[in-house]
C-alpha cells in the first residue's frame, strides 16, 4: 500500500511561502494603495540599515537584563 499524498515529505525551501507572502502584499487591502506602493518601490538607504544594525546590537546586549 503507497503512501497518502499528505504524508509524503517534501523540501522545506519557503519559497512557496515567501511568494504567498508577495502576493498577499501585493493584493492586499493596505498593499494595493499607491502610498504602499511607493513606499515599497523606493530605494533603502544605506543609513536607515546602518541605523537598524545599531538598535539590533543594542537589543541583544540587553537581552541579559
Amino acid at each position: 500500500m503507497s503512501k497518502h499524498i499528505l504524508d509524503r515529505s517534501r523540501p522545506e525551501d519557503g519559497s512557496r511561502a515567501e511568494r504567498f507572502a508577495e502576493i498577499e502584499r501585493l493584493n492586499g487591502p493596505e498593499g494595493s494603495s499607491r502610498a504602499a506602493r511607493l513606499l515599497r518601490q523606493r530605494p533603502r538607504d544605506r543609513k536607515d540599515s546602518a541605523r537598524a544594525a545599531y538598535f539590533a546590537r543594542i537589543e541583544r546586549s540587553a537581552g541579559g537584563l
